[in-house]
């Protein structure tokens, strides 16, 4: 998902910094989630999270 969100940004036509916002039903693998964290331009949000942080 990550390698598509990523492939797919140049659709929308705006210059400067990319920020990507992945939300996912469940949390994400432990391979997924190692990657966000080496990626500041990559934010992961599982439904559990959005539902408990106002």
């Amino acid at each position: 998902m990550l390698k598509q969100l990523k492939a797919r940004s140049p659709l929308i036509r705006e210059n400067g910094e990319r920020l990507y916002y992945l939300f996912t039903k469940r949390p994400v693998s432990a391979a997924t989630a190692a990657k966000s964290a080496t990626d500041p331009s990559l934010t992961i949000i599982d439904a559990e999270t959005m539902m408990t942080n106002n």
